[in-house]
Order: structure tokens, then sequence, then C-alpha cells
């Protein structure tokens, strides 16, 4: 919390007061003040510093004129401030450089304005005919009496200007239509603050399968049940990533095991999993997310950040190599007939994603792709003849080779003896696949020819029919349209964890399709 606080008397504008009006929404923009446009109630100014101005920190010292113990001079302290209500521009300027305005208890001292007297309370005048009245009543009192001096009447024939019963009950009628009125704005106010933080989308509200379809990706919400249900015993306690400046100095004591380290959240974990999955289907920006569940954009942003490696660290786990009997069992017919093609257990390509021109020139340089001519990030993938994704490789820059990638991605590790390798024409591997005793299976090329044999065009047709699986899998990656459209610069660092999350979804889906 913030200690910062005018120091002027009577003044209680702080860094605790603006941090509150920072959070509190703003009904001209329909979002909180710390990311609209809205200028700040104040501004905390600091005092001039000993070594730049003394002269200027002495007399704001002298005309907060505050005192402590022993009636010695009080000394601003670093969390010393002044407000800029104080100042007659709003700061500090040339003309008035000093703060003169509602200066506390010091103000008398250092004005030369005098105090201004009260105004005189008004006068009930008094109508011609009341008086002639009065004189006539103490002229005929005086008469009957026969003293010369005057007598007062018990009887108030007179009107001073005092209400009558009947205009008082009419005033206090409309008081109380006014007062009903005020409480019904006030209370519709209310209502409106409130359904500003009401969640458009959340877990519950996704119960069409349409809807599930439309905003995640899965197929039906029963496929969405099943993987929070996964998910959920790890979720629920996932800690967000707050900076380095959030992590605690020294030793952490405990009384008792708490549930989940760090404060309360505003979102849960099955609203952290549909947020995420809609960032992955959607490519929303962090702001659309944030006022559709009703957080804001910094902590909308904290929460994908954290969300994302979960998931990537819990479903990495289902982009596996099958064993051979599996593979066996679920090759296709295309493969599992022809003798040539019943042993190949992967088929690989290198698929690239377009993101935002880095401003580091070494970067721009890593990412430049000569294919796509864009700014781009490659990743190695690999999938099974029948479409399972078993091997999805870290991204790297645009500038990297298909052969060099291979190489350096660890794909190479995972293969067995005997098994065959499907690539395309452009990865020259085969000597890096043979040590690792398998086989590579790319279609012919014209190299040393000016044509191709009527067998060579033969074998690349029936090898094309086979490969294209890889870009149907592909394909079906970049249906996440986070990765089919522009990746934003800032979100480059996360590409490796939205690949694995997509790819194991992927994976998850051609499970449910089957079964």
């Amino acid at each position: 919390m913030s200690r910062r606080q005018c120091c002027v008397f009577g003044c209680h504008n702080g860094g605790k007061a603006l941090n509150k009006w920072r959070d509190e929404q703003c009904i001209i923009h329909n979002k909180v003040h710390r990311s609209c446009e809205c200028m700040e109630p104040f501004q905390l100014l600091s005092f001039p510093t000993v070594n730049k101005d003394p002269g200027a920190r002495k007399e704001w010292t002298r005309r907060v004129g505050r005192k402590i113990k022993g009636n010695k001079n009080w000394e601003p302290n670093n969390d010393s401030r002044i407000c800029s209500m104080h100042f007659v521009d709003g700061k500090p300027t040339d003309e008035n450089p000093y703060p003169t305005e509602g200066m506390g208890y010091a103000l008398n001292r250092y004005t030369t304005t005098p105090k201004q007297r009260k105004k005189p309370a008004p006068r009930m005048t008094v109508d011609s005919a009341s008086k002639k009245k009065c004189t006539a009543a103490s002229e005929e009192e005086t008469g009957a009496s026969g003293s010369s001096y005057p007598t007062y009447s018990s009887i108030q024939d007179h009107d001073y200007g005092v209400p009558s019963r009947e205009d008082k009950d009419a005033t206090i009628q409309r008081l109380k239509l006014m007062n009903t009125q005020l409480k019904l704005e006030a209370a519709t106010a209310k209502l409106e603050s409130a359904n500003l933080h009401k969640r458009i989308v959340s877990y519950d509200k996704l119960s069409d399968d349409s809807k599930v379809q439309f905003y995640t990706g899965l197929p039906n919400r029963k496929a969405l049940e099943g993987l929070y249900k996964y998910l959920a015993p790890k979720l629920d306690r996932i800690r967000f990533w707050r900076g380095a400046s959030a992590i605690p100095r020294g030793v952490r004591t405990f009384k008792k095991s708490p549930k989940k380290s760090g404060p309360d959240r505003k979102l849960s974990g099955k609203n952290l999993l549909v947020m995420t999955l809609m960032k992955l289907r959607l490519g929303s920006l962090n702001e659309d997310l944030a006022d559709r569940f009703g957080v804001s954009t910094a902590t909308c942003s904290r929460a994908l950040t954290a969300t994302l490696k979960f998931m990537a660290s819990e479903l990495k786990c289902m982009i596996f190599k099958p064993s051979e009997e599996v593979m066996r069992a679920n090759l296709p017919r295309r493969f599992r007939d022809y003798p040539l093609y019943k042993d190949v257990r992967h088929i690989i390509d290198c698929t690239e994603f377009f993101i935002e021109t880095p401003t580091n020139l070494e970067a721009k340089a890593q990412t430049w792709s000569n294919y796509k001519h864009h700014q781009t990030g490659k990743c190695l993938v690999s999938i099974t003849p029948n479409g399972h994704f078993n091997f999805v490789s870290e991204v790297w820059g645009g500038r990297i080779s298909d052969k060099e990638l291979t190489q350096v991605s660890g794909f190479l590790d995972i293969l067995s003896r005997g098994e065959v390798v499907m690539a395309d024409r452009g990865f020259p591997i085969a000597e890096d696949v043979a040590q690792h005793y398998a086989h590579l299976l790319i279609p012919p090329g014209k190299r040393g020819s000016h044509q191709m044999t009527k067998a060579q065009v033969a074998t690349t047709k029936k090898i094309a029919n086979r490969r294209i699986f890889v870009e149907q899998a592909i394909r079906r990656l970049k249906t996440f349209r986070i990765l089919k459209y522009e990746v934003p610069i800032t979100l480059v660092p996360q590409l490796d964890d939205m690949v694995t999350v997509c790819a194991a979804l992927c994976n998850l889906l051609n499970n449910l399709v089957k079964y």
C-alpha cells in the first residue's frame, strides 16, 4: 500500500485514495479509471530536492507550517508530498511556484487578505398595515387601563412571513417526494454499476453445444466438462505471475497450509479455462476478454500467461508416440494394404506462423522468412498415419531451414529401428535418419535430368496422396485463430505453449471423433 500522503494539515489526498479512484468504474467509458482516458482528480507532487533547489524546498516546508513534539520545525521525508489542489495552476509554475491554496491552519499565517465578516442574518419585513393594527391595539389597551405605559396583547394578529400550517405540510410532502426520487435514482445507479461488472460470457452460460463449439473449439458441452475435470485439481490452485517484485523476501512461514498461495481470484478455474480457449479459438484481444469476464486488462493478461503455461505442461502428455502394436492396429487402409507404406510411423512437415515485426534488429533477422516474405515463427510437427500428433518442436525463427530445424528439434531422438519417415522433397535428411537405423521416404527429384520419368511421376503421386495427411493436420491446428493470423509481438514468448496446447486439443478432438 502506498504511504505517500499530502502533508498539508486537514488534506486527506494520498496514494491510497488515488489507487481507490483508479480501481473504480468509469461511468463515461464503462471501464475502470486505470485504463480509461479520464484525468486523475489530483497529483502528488514531491518536494524540491536539497541539491537542486534548497530555497524552494525550505519555502515549501515553511508554508506547510507543521510542528512536531517540542515545537520543532517539521522536515519532509521521502514519502512527503503536496497534492496539486494546493497550487493555483495545479502544479508549480514560474508565476506561482509555491503552494498557497487551502494550506490548513497555516492559511492565516501567510495570507494578507483579512478574514471576511459573516453576512448579517436576513431581517423579517413588516408591512404598514400590520404596523397600524399593532398601534391601534396598543392605544385601545392604553385608554382602557388609564396608563400611559404600553401593554402587550397575547393575540398575534400580524404576519411576519411565518409560513402557515398548509404551507408547512406542502413543503414536507415536496421534500418527501424529492427524497423518494433520489433514493430511486441511487438504487438505479447502483444496479447499473453492478451490471457493468456482470460477466457476459462464463462457463455456466455455455450450456448449448453450438456455443461451446463456437467459443472454445470443443465439439460439445460434455467435452468441455471432461477437460475441466481433468485439469480441475491443479487449475483451481494456479498462481498468477505478478513480476519479480511480487516475490516475498526471506523465508515464508505459514500457520497452516493454504489452499492457494496468494490473494483470492476474481476468476474461477472454470472461467480461466473458458477464457484461455476463447483466446486460442477466437484470437480476441485482452481488453475484449477482460470486458467479457468483468475483470481488468492486467488481470486478464496475467491469467492467460499462467493458464497457458499450466495447460501446456498438463496437456503435453497427449502428444506422444504410440507403441508399435497400437500404430499397426490403427493404420489406415491406404497404408496397411501397401508393403512400401505399412512401416510409415512419422509424416513430418514444417509450418510457419506470422508474427509482428520485432524492433530488435537481431530478432528481426532471425524471424525473417524468405519463403513467406514475412516475419514468422517456424516449428516442426510430426503425425502418425491416422492423423495423431506425436511430436511438436519448439518454435524457432522463420530464417532457420527445414533440415537444420529437424536436426536441432530433437525429432531424430524419438526414431526407432526400422521405422519409415515420410517427408517432402525439401528434407534432405536421409543420412541423419539412417544414423538412427530408420528410413526416409520422399518423392524422387529430377536433379540431373530435364524431365521426370513415368515411374517417378507415379511414385510422387502415391507419396503425395499419403503425405497430404500432415497438411490436413496443420490446417486443423490452425483452426485456432491465434495461430492463423498475425501473432502480436507480446505473445511471441508464449508461442511454444500455444502450439503445444493446440496440438494436444487437436489430438483430443481426433479421439472424440473416433470414439
